[in-house]
């Protein structure tokens, strides 16, 4: 779909680093024939530990060690080789028996005769959601790349506790909720068993999930065609997301813009052969989908999207409903299979785009959420483009070149993304974290898009100078790469390594060198494809910016002593508020469940804790949360409240969250008791961790608690909270400061003195020795040589995390006055003290009046 989105910035979870890939590459060439690094490209996923990617020159083909290789002969059919391989490599793929938990799913070749093998990852025959991998050999069954979007170590139960038929309805009742339609204006297909675990959209969340798979669409043709993944053992929806992409023999129907003609509507109108009928957007269609199959078939002998000569079907002038009538957008019908565009939208790079869809629905077909969805609508972004720039129509002139959809009304730039607020690399601003829009597709789409016009025209961007490949070579290297190198749950960094994988495979033919290779590279580093998106690092919350934690109250929720569940403006209760499923330490944490019911509870600590009062302190917890939500509406959330009367009245400690606090509103429309306010909501992808700064509390016993609300519909997974530590930050060893408690001055007949108290402290954690402290009067709040003594104090030892008050009376000489000076106190003042930070020894008060 073409689609014009601005988002606000929330954050994910980073997913890659290279921190042990020596080691873990060393341990790889142990098991293959290498000599060096220079000889292979090897990639791991953080979160599994498991490669990712090999890739190597089809000159230098990989080879396993001959004592691996005389365990099991090459038979001459490849595709026993390929197993072979994969069986060889299971440890570190995380495969544990290749030969029973692969099972094929496609065969295709290149060029140059080289097979590429796809399995589909099973656990006792049930399909791992995205767990994929493709095996590429060359003639003689030498590895030349293995992709691996593998998930290691299932341990799960495999028998459903709902039914299929129960889950369909969960699904129903949930789609029907989210776009406020009628149960009976909608289908689902029949939902099939599936292992899914949140790694593959590289979130923090290694858990299994038995679920059902289904699809919910509607009856009215409304574009809804929403995949639901239903809990098969609690009915809970652990993902959801609408997979409508927003795709010779020509057919062409038009629906006058009337919403109930329906898919694929009135006619054929115009068909193969067929002489132009004068409706303008019939014709264009005709004519761009003639351009379109001419450019796949010239350039990569493709016959039509499906590669078998598929005809190819648009509906024009089409309208969804009569509120939505002339219809301002397109897509492509993977039910129907067709593209549908609205009433004046069909442009050269239009039709290219929705029918590139196709193409992806053919080959890779690219899961449509988060960076595979942001990827999908890339390379239909990169066909239309270059279908637009080789057909000879429209304004290709030089002001116009690499803008999408300018035929009609512009809406993404490839070469400059940022005009329309897209990412331009993956540390952009402009990077999209959240789940709107499926993951941001149409957002996150400009770094792939930078990536393609950067190899194409080249520039320098990022530090890096790219010598520009052309649109022909560029083409050939992005065609290889959909269809023979990416999986169904390929990410950026999954692009990072197969785009150059696809021109090292193509070296020798279009004119491709190793040359044109290094420029691929190049771009996609300009571009970060190897990094994770900076704004989506959900940041820990720091626990002291300085010193160390000295614990006032602290749990790591394995004792389950210090928690109470209550309810807070309605009586329904969950049956669990601790869970073992999901925790940063040891075994068990807090969980506010997210029910499918009306509810309001929270889970409360027992006693109250006493805040200091000559000190921060400090509120810290882990949690992680996935509440209700579809798009940028959010149904469900938590909250943190405290009480001072010992859980009589409540109060949100919203304002006083100083690391990453609530991030988002809940919906006011459904019921929830907390509709309209602020909290936590939607999903934090994985644990992170938030902060309270409690000076507001200090000196009073306080409780707290975390609030959990949820509407009468449909559940997510909830609220885990972990390690609960109430606190403030010492300096370890001996660190001496204090504080003005008062001062003020009197003058009688020009005579003035000075009253007033000083605390000094020791914040540290060890006793000082003697140390003094000298006070002197100055002109200004800083001290210098001229400024006047005018007390001093010895103190002979001060105990960690103790202080000593200090009564001033000090008379200064006749005539002076310290009106509008400042009084400067120096802790430690002969430095006889060794202190770990001394930066804290100045203390000024004023100016005096």
């Amino acid at each position: 779909m073409k689609k014009a989105i601005i988002f606000l910035i929330i954050f994910i979870l980073p997913y890659h680093s290279f921190a042990l890939q020596k080691e873990k590459d060393a341990h790889l060439f142990d098991v293959l024939k290498l000599n060096t690094v220079k000889d292979v490209v090897i990639g791991y996923n953080e979160l599994t530990g498991k490669i990712r990617f090999i890739g190597t020159n089809r000159n230098n083909p990989i080879k396993l060690k001959e004592s691996f290789a005389q365990t099991n002969k090459f038979s001459k059919e490849i595709l026993s080789n390929a197993i072979f391989y994969t069986e060889s490599l299971k440890d570190f793929t995380g495969i544990s028996d290749a030969v029973n938990e692969l099972k094929q799913t496609k065969i295709s070749k290149n060029i140059y005769d080289d097979t590429f093998i796809r399995y589909q990852q099973t656990f006792y025959n049930i399909p791992v959601f995205l767990g994929e991998m493709i095996v590429q050999l060359n003639k003689n069954s030498e590895l030349i790349s293995l992709t691996s979007k593998i998930v290691p170590n299932i341990n799960i139960q495999t028998i459903p506790s709902i039914d299929s038929g129960k889950s369909k309805e969960i699904a129903l009742k949930a789609v029907s909720k989210w776009y406020k339609e009628d149960i009976s204006k909608l289908r689902a297909e029949e939902p099939a068993l599936l292992i899914y675990n949140p790694i593959v959209f590289n979130i923090q969340n290694n858990k299994n999930y038995l679920v059902w798979k289904t699809e919910v669409e509607s009856k009215d043709l409304k574009p809804i065609k929403h995949l639901v993944l239903v809990d098969a053992i609690n009915g809970k929806i652990r993902l959801h997301f609408n997979t409508l992409e927003n795709s010779l023999k020509r057919k062409i129907y038009d629906n006058y813009n009337t919403p109930g003609l329906g898919l694929p509507g009135d006619g054929p109108v115009r068909t193969e052969g067929q002489g132009a009928t004068g409706i303008r957007d019939v014709d264009l269609a005709y004519d761009y989908m003639g351009d379109f199959y001419n450019f796949f078939k010239s350039n990569f002998s493709r016959d039509s999207i499906d590669g078998k000569g598929m005809p190819l079907v648009a509906t024009v002038r089409y309208c969804e409903t009569s509120d939505n009538c002339p219809y301002n957008n397109d897509f492509w019908s993977s039910n129907y299979k067709q593209i549908v565009l609205g009433d004046g939208t069909v442009t050269d790079d239009c039709v290219g785009h929705e029918l590139g869809h196709a193409v992806t629905y053919y080959t890779a077909n690219l899961c449509y959420y988060m960076q595979s969805g942001a990827i999908n609508e890339s390379f239909s972004d990169i066909w239309g483009e270059f279908i637009d720039l080789t057909n000879g129509k429209g304004n290709d002139s030089s002001g116009y070149r690499w803008y999408l959809f300018e035929d009609d009304n512009a809406i993404r730039n490839m070469a400059n993304p940022g005009i329309y607020e897209q990412p331009q690399r993956m540390t952009d601003y402009y990077y999209y974290c959240g789940t709107s829009d499926n993951g941001g597709v149409h957002t996150n789409s400009g770094v792939g898009n930078k990536t393609a016009y950067l190899i194409t025209d080249g520039g320098y961007f990022n530090g890096y100078n790219i010598s520009g490949l052309g649109i022909t070579k560029t083409a050939q290297i992005y065609y290889e790469t959909l269809t023979n190198l990416l999986t169904s749950g390929s990410d950026y960094l999954d692009l990072y390594y197969a785009l150059y994988q696809g021109c090292l495979n193509l070296i020798g033919k279009y004119g491709i060198t190793q040359y044109d290779c290094d420029q691929v590279r190049k771009a996609t580093l300009a571009t970060e494809l190897n990094v994770a998106a900076k704004y989506c690092v959900y940041p820990k919350a720091p626990v002291c910016e300085t010193g160390e934690p000295v614990d006032i109250f602290f749990d790591n929720i394995e004792g389950k002593a210090y928690w109470k569940l209550t309810p807070v403006t309605i009586s329904n209760l969950p049956k669990y508020m601790y869970s073992s499923a999901y925790a940063t330490s040891g075994t068990y944490s807090l969980y506010g469940e997210n029910l499918d019911y009306l509810s309001d509870f929270a889970i409360s600590m027992k006693k109250s804790i006493s805040i200091p009062s000559n000190k921060t302190a400090y509120l810290h917890f882990d949690h992680a949360y996935d509440f209700e939500s579809e798009g940028s509406t959010m149904y469900d959330g938590g909250i943190v409240e405290y009480s001072t009367d010992s859980g009589t009245t409540w109060y949100d400690a919203g304002a006083m969250i100083i690391n990453n606090g609530y991030d988002g509103v809940i919906y006011t429309g459904a019921g929830n008791p907390l509709s309209g306010r602020y909290a936590y909501t939607g999903t934090s992808f994985g644990f992170t961790s938030s902060r309270l700064n409690l000076s507001s509390l200090s000196g009073k016993n306080v409780r707290f608690r975390f609030r959990v609300s949820n509407d009468e519909a449909y559940a997510d997974d909830g609220w885990y909270i972990d390690n609960v530590r109430i606190y403030t930050c010492q300096i370890k060893g001996i660190d001496l400061t204090g504080q003005w408690s008062s001062l003020n001055q009197t003058c009688r007949s020009g005579k003035c003195n000075i009253k007033g108290k000083f605390v000094a402290q020791n914040t540290g954690t060890s006793t000082s020795s003697q140390f003094k402290v000298k006070f002197y009067l100055s002109s200004n709040n800083t001290f210098d040589g001229n400024d006047l003594l005018i007390k001093e104090f010895t103190i002979k030892s001060l105990k960690n995390d103790a202080s000593k008050t200090l009564n001033l009376s000090i008379n200064l000489p006749s005539g002076t006055s310290a009106s509008g000076k400042y009084l400067i106190a120096f802790i430690d003042a002969d430095g006889t003290v060794s202190e770990i930070d001394e930066n804290n020894n100045k203390i000024v008060f004023g100016p005096i009046y």
